[in-house]
């Protein structure tokens, strides 16, 4: 498995999603999600961006080139934004101490 495939299924389970959910979201066969995640085959460079959408990761995280992952704040509230920033505010200096 390539450091792609294995970003790509992490993140995939991370999100609760079957293979053939992702594929279904993506307008993609079962068999290329497969694929991905062995690495037999790579994504197309817009399979790549739709992945790192759906998933709610950076392409970059997906590539191996950042390891941090992001969480995607599409859909939420302003109250919710708000809220988690405060929430990491409290957790960074909560490990200051």
């Amino acid at each position: 498995m390539t450091i792609l495939g294995s970003r790509i299924e992490k993140a995939r389970k991370r999100s609760s999603l079957s293979q053939a959910e992702l594929a279904r979201k993506m307008g993609v066969t079962r068999a290329s999600v497969v694929m991905w995640e062995s690495g037999d085959k790579e994504p197309s460079t817009r399979h790549l961006r739709e992945l790192a959408l759906t998933l709610g990761v950076s392409s970059d995280y997906l590539l191996g080139i950042d390891n941090s992952t992001a969480i995607s704040i599409r859909n939420l509230t302003d109250e919710d934004v708000k809220l988690l920033h405060h929430t990491i505010g409290y957790m960074r200096e909560r490990g200051r101490s």
